[in-house]
Order: C-alpha cells, then structure tokens, then sequence
C-alpha cells in the first residue's frame, strides 16, 4: 500500500512542480553604449548602493519577485550616480522569453505606476520628492519625465512564442524616464493526461489494498 501511496504522492509532486517551475528568462542580446547585467533583487537589497546598480553605463534587468496580485515582474533600471546631467548613457537590445504559460500582463513606464507598482520584497526604493512635480522623486532612475524622451526611448516587439525583443537608449539627464517594469503574469499549469492516471490509479490501488486489509482483520 505504502508503494502505491508513494506513486500517488510523486504523481502529486509532479503536478505542483509542473505548475511552479515556468520562469520568463532575459537573453542579452547586444549592448551598442555601455553594458547590460542581469540580477535577482532580494530583501536587503538597495537600488543606489547594494550591488553597484548605479553604476555608471550600466543597465541592469533585474528580477523582483512576485507581488501581492500575484504578478512577478521585471525592472530594466538605470540610474547613473553622480547627480543630474551627469554623464552616462547605455543602450542596447534583449530579449525577455516568458514560460508557455505565462503572459505579458503590462509595461509600466511612468513614474507614478512604477512607484506604486513597487513589489514588497524587502528592496529598499528609495524615494524623495524633487520639488518639480509631485511624488515623483530622482532617485533610482525615476526622473520628473512621465515617459521616455529627451533622447531616451524603449521599443518592445512582440516575435511570437512569447519572446519579446527589447531595444532601449537612456542617458542620465535627470529629465526623461529610463525605467521600465515588466508585469508577468502566470496560470497554473495543468497535468498531463498520463499523471492524471498516474494519480487516479495510484489511489484507486491505495483504496483497494486499504479494503483488502480491512476484509482480511474482519476474517482474522
């Protein structure tokens, strides 16, 4: 009974770890100014200090987890140190391919959206108002611009089978966006058919062999 027990509990493990292990992926594909790295935030993190992502012509595609809606998501962050007008500047192109199950909810890239689309991970986003338009703050890249411009901009294609390809051009202007989150959401995946019935079938025995030991203590 125990073996058939254990058909059904891997059957079972199998599912959940079918509908939790689809991730979006991010693919450098060429950097024409500066260059381009690829991180995971976590608690304790800071946009401006811990792990340098205000380097100077540095990009950084950051994973940030997932939020209270249940939407994990993305930042492509650049915030050149050193104060406004500054120099730096990077661009370059990548590629975002997300999970068969999993879905390009949105794109934020005004300042307000992506301050109130923060995700509650534990990264400190330090903010501070500018005095230039209200609740929007120089820090971290979120300049008092609504959009990319002044030079700036972020172009998305769609290529089908859920890749996206990504061209994006900042400069440190302290004037124009150079922010984008990415909202991912995902529906669990379901089972194969064959797990199905390794899961009915494996119960089903676990029942007979449960009735069978019951019959055999009554004549017993």
């Amino acid at each position: 009974m125990l073996k058939y027990l254990a058909a059904a509990g891997a059957a079972l493990t199998l599912t959940a770890a079918a509908a939790s292990a689809s991730a979006a992926i991010i693919i450098p594909v060429s950097t024409s100014r500066g260059s381009f790295v690829v991180d995971t935030l976590s608690a304790g993190d800071d946009l401006r200090n811990n792990h340098d992502y205000s380097s100077a012509n540095t990009a950084y595609g950051l994973f940030e987890g997932v939020d209270g809606g249940g939407l994990s998501s993305i930042l492509l962050h650049y915030d050149r140190s050193g104060g406004i007008f500054s120099a730096g500047r990077v661009s370059g192109v990548f590629q975002l391919q997300l999970a068969n199950n999993e879905t390009l909810a949105n794109i934020i890239t005004n300042s307000f959206g992506l301050l109130n689309s923060d995700p509650n991970n534990g990264v400190t986003y330090q903010r501070s108002l500018d005095g230039l338009e209200a609740g929007v703050t120089l820090l971290r890249g979120l300049e008092p611009g609504a959009l990319p411009g002044f030079g700036d901009y972020i172009n998305l294609v769609d290529n089908g089978n859920n890749l996206y390809t990504i061209s994006y051009d900042f400069r440190n202007d302290g004037l124009s966006q150079d922010q984008v989150r990415f909202q991912i959401s995902s529906v669990s995946a379901v089972p194969e058919p064959a797990t199905w019935a390794m899961m009915i079938g494996g119960f089903g025995l676990a029942g007979v062999a449960i009735r069978r030991r019951r019959s055999i203590l009554a004549t017993a």
